[in-house]
């Protein structure tokens, strides 16, 4: 038995002899049933930066172009966004104070 069927037995349970898992490629969409959704207007805070710069996420180290967002999630967590995708989907609220 290889490493591999032992890490996906682990994965899905002793019992799932041939586990298949999907295997999904960033712009690459799928054949498949896709529902339509928004997402929730949830406020977050986020800021402009003139200059390039670093972020330390879990997902690893992200960077952000010069004009590109520093964004703050709903858990608190630090992301850059392209000001491109950020045009694309956020708009301002009134108060623009965190």
């Amino acid at each position: 038995m290889g490493k591999i069927t032992l890490w996906l037995r682990r994965l899905f349970g002793a019992r799932q002899e041939n586990a298949d898992v999907r295997f999904f490629r960033s712009g690459q969409t799928p054949d498949l049933p896709f529902r339509k959704a928004v997402k929730k207007p949830i406020p977050i805070r986020c800021l402009q930066i003139d200059e390039p710069f670093v972020v330390e996420t879990k997902e690893g180290t992200l960077r952000g172009k010069a004009g590109d967002y520093l964004m703050v999630g709903v858990q608190g967590e630090l992301y850059p966004c392209e000001r491109k995708i950020f045009e694309q989907t956020y708009e301002w609220v009134e108060d623009r104070r965190s």
